[in-house]
């Protein structure tokens, strides 16, 4: 685990780490290039692990927990698991409504739904060319057909 905080530490130090934390937007090609680089360095920072801890920025820890055959749970400070008593980033604003429940659970769906759209194709690569796992579905991987028992665990952290 070690190995990965340097990378990342590395990275916040490079000048494209730098321009980012100004604020400044990435093309899309320097950041799949990028995401390519941090999916490769997660991969071999978490060889050898036994389970696996990811947050919302890391959420391809699922991809290399199902490869290792290990248990992985995904950690937020903020709730992202979809319910229905508030919208997505909306946790401030509980609701009772039947049809308002429903939508706040859609939205939670929504998010993660365009969230894998942006991402699939760089993602299902990783998946077949260095995981040598299958892709996964249009939908996202809560559409497949057959789900490691192992890699299912959400939680939040709550204070």
């Amino acid at each position: 685990m070690g190995s990965l905080f340097v990378i990342v530490e590395e990275f916040l130090q490079s000048k494209q780490g730098q321009r980012l934390i100004a604020g400044e937007k990435l093309k899309k090609e320097e950041g799949d290039k990028l995401l390519l680089q941090q999916l490769e360095s997660a991969w071999s920072a978490c060889v050898g692990s036994e389970v696996i801890i990811y947050t919302p920025l890391a959420t391809f820890g699922y991809h290399i927990a199902e490869k290792l055959g290990v248990p992985c749970f995904f950690a937020s400070v903020l709730p992202l698991t979809p319910t229905g008593m508030f919208g997505f980033l909306r946790f401030a604003q509980i609701t009772k409504n039947p049809l308002k429940k429903l939508i706040n659970y859609g939205s939670y769906l929504l998010v993660e739904f365009l969230h894998w759209q942006r991402y699939r194709q760089l993602l299902n690569h990783f998946r077949t060319e260095t995981l040598k796992l299958p892709p996964l579905p249009y939908l996202g991987r809560r559409f497949r057909q057959n789900t490691p028992a192992k890699n299912n665990s959400q939680f939040a952290i709550r204070n």
